[in-house]
């Protein structure tokens, strides 16, 4: 599903990333450090920060 996805929309990084981890924890390690090279070449960012999700004064 996540291939077809890309597919759909091969420049949406969050699908890279959640195909890279599958790949990663099935033992695929070259394919996901295939799919994080792509990756990069969308974003800089290839794990993002959750600062937004915080609330500062907690």
């Amino acid at each position: 599903m996540l291939r077809l996805s890309l597919q759909e929309n091969p420049t949406w990084p969050p699908c890279y990333r959640f195909l890279a981890s599958c790949c990663a924890h099935l033992g695929r390690l070259d394919e996901a450090r295939a799919i994080v090279d792509r990756l990069r070449d969308i974003t800089p960012s290839v794990i993002p920060g959750a600062k937004h999700w915080r609330v500062p004064e907690q």
